[in-house]
């Protein structure tokens, strides 16, 4: 195997050598990046609406402490239709 301009190699190798060392020697490192991240008005009031959700009462104690007395009472007349239309639209969902 012959290899040409073995000179031209040595040249490359000393220049590469010379620039590491010179960095070295400065103390210089490359400016540190940082990572950022940016969250959208959308993505904020998704998260606003979520933590509402999820800090709210699964059962609303004032309607039902009133349905109860009214059930006790006697005047809870619940709409049939009304039962009814629920109903069918949570069936056709």
């Amino acid at each position: 195997m012959r290899i040409n301009n073995i000179a031209n190699i040595y040249e490359t190798a000393s220049a590469q050598q010379s620039a590491a060392r010179a960095g070295r020697a400065g103390n210089q490192r490359p400016e540190a990046r940082r990572d950022s991240l940016e969250v959208s008005d959308s993505a904020r009031s998704f998260t606003t609406a979520f933590q509402a959700i999820a800090n709210a009462p699964e059962v609303r104690e004032g309607l039902v402490s009133d349905i109860r007395a009214r059930i006790e009472n006697g005047t809870y007349e619940p709409d049939p239709r009304r039962i009814a239309e629920v109903f069918t639209d949570e069936r056709s969902r």
